[in-house]
């Protein structure tokens, strides 16, 4: 193999490593990206419940008094 080739090699295993080093780190934006949107949201859905907990607690009135209103 001449010195040209071995260059060329060497440029084409590198391009390779790097598309696939970006591709790597961009799925991995993309889950972190999808695992915070999941959480937040989770986390929003249950917001009301503790807010309403808390408030009860705070207010000495029992949980199924809030909850279960007529």
């Amino acid at each position: 193999m001449s010195a040209v080739e071995l260059d060329n090699a060497i440029r084409k295993w590198a391009a390779s490593t790097a598309c696939l080093t970006l591709a790597m780190i961009l799925n991995e934006a993309r889950l972190a990206f999808l695992l915070k949107t999941i959480f937040f949201f989770h986390l929003n859905s249950y917001g009301g419940v503790i807010k309403a907990m808390m408030e009860a607690s705070r207010s000495r009135q029992s949980v199924e008094r809030i909850f279960c209103r007529p």
